[in-house]
């Protein structure tokens, strides 16, 4: 009897360690990042997802985006134009949350922001959350046909799926 108590109290220890390592794992990873249109929509040239250089969870749970310059290619009366965008401010709930520099008043090569992913909200008509912002892009050599300087957008990714119940 001793015996089995002994493997039933192990076997319990072990299910409990893998609800917590899935847990942990779940909050370490942010996958499929991305900034999509108020309306839930995919951004032109794929903006959402190339200006994003990396997504971590922080140790209080937030979630920290790390920026970079996107290239893009369209065509536009026949002849290829390539573009350069940068997200150059974002704001959330009219506050400006992007950092440009670091510490030390250096400018960083890869400006960052951090959310509270507790402020992701649905987004109407869509089977996912996102996180509402205001994103300005500077576009070199200019902004191309069919894009804002300035937009609305959300921040999601696959961990603001809802479920369906």
């Amino acid at each position: 009897m001793k015996k089995l108590f002994k493997k039933l109290a192990t076997l319990a220890m072990a299910a409990v360690m893998m609800v917590g390592m899935g847990a942990a794992a779940f909050a370490a990873n942010t996958t499929n990042a991305r900034f999509v249109k108020d309306t839930g929509d995919e951004l032109k040239f794929s903006m959402g997802t190339k200006v994003i250089n990396s997504v971590e969870t922080t140790s209080d749970g937030k979630i920290k985006v790390s920026l970079k310059p996107a290239e893009v290619k369209t065509t536009i009366l026949g002849a290829e134009i390539g573009f350069t965008g940068s997200i150059t401010s974002v704001l959330q709930n009219n506050e400006e949350i992007l950092t440009t520099e670091d510490e030390n008043s250096n400018t960083l090569a890869n400006p960052y922001f951090i959310v509270d992913p507790s402020s992701a909200t649905t987004i109407s008509g869509k089977d996912f959350k996102g996180i509402l912002l205001t994103l300005t892009f500077d576009m070199d050599p200019f902004t191309p046909p069919g894009m804002s300087d300035t937009m609305n957008a959300y921040f999601t990714c696959d961990e603001f799926i809802i479920s369906a119940e």
